[in-house]
């Protein structure tokens, strides 16, 4: 249950970070190599990015992957 409450996280992470940018979803899949369509799936939650695929947005966005899945990792002590 875990992995689906962060996975749903995703697609909205995915275009705050693009809004937060100012580029539109065309200009975000030519930079990614993908279709427009792809990029707009992701968004909308229908198709999650694959592992490289994250990977490629969060260079594109210069954020850390963990950024988009909400999760805060603590040291303990």
């Amino acid at each position: 249950m875990k992995n689906i409450e962060y996975m749903a996280w995703v697609p909205g992470r995915i275009k705050v970070k693009r809004e937060l940018m100012g580029v539109s979803m065309k200009h975000c899949a030519d930079l990614m190599g993908c279709t427009y369509q792809q990029w707009q799936k992701w968004e909308n939650g229908i198709n999650m990015p694959t592992a490289e695929n994250i990977v490629k947005i969060c260079m594109l966005a210069q954020i850390e992957p963990n950024e988009l899945f909400n999760v805060q990792f603590h040291e303990e002590d």
